[in-house]
């Protein structure tokens, strides 16, 4: 789905914003690389975090581990951006704030343990998110 999707509606305007931005991916790095720059949005982000780099993937939570680690932040500090039940359960397994936003409408039910669902990112607000109302 993702080879050759077009970036999310708010992805860059989101991005833009955010400060210390990582790629928590279960699929290989060369590939979310790949994807990145054919978006043009590789600039954005300071590392990324991917299968390659963990044994275990979503919904375990190690891939958000090492990117907290490698971030040198806690769990209270950073948010997730989740599409999957998968990606969800992996993030608040490692303790994060989770905003889902779905691929499609009918993934919406399985996303419930996110902080909010949302239907695009342009309705993200990280200001809300820093003061703590996601």
């Amino acid at each position: 789905r993702c080879g050759v999707a077009p970036a999310r509606p708010g992805v860059e305007r989101l991005l833009r914003t955010a400060e210390g931005a990582a790629i928590v991916s279960s699929g290989a790095a060369g590939w979310v690389e790949e994807h990145l720059r054919r978006l043009g949005l590789r600039r954005y982000f300071d590392f990324l975090v991917t299968g390659d780099d963990t044994e275990r993937h979503k919904p375990a939570p190690d891939l958000y581990l090492l990117a907290l680690e490698r971030a040198g932040v806690g769990a209270g500090d950073a948010l997730a951006v989740e599409d999957s039940p998968r990606g969800v359960e992996a993030a608040r397994a490692a303790g994060l704030r989770c905003v889902a936003v779905p691929w499609e409408p009918a993934l919406a039910p399985g996303l419930a343990g996110a902080d909010a669902v949302l239907p695009s990112l342009d309705g993200l607000d990280l200001r809300r998110y820093q003061r703590n109302e996601v």
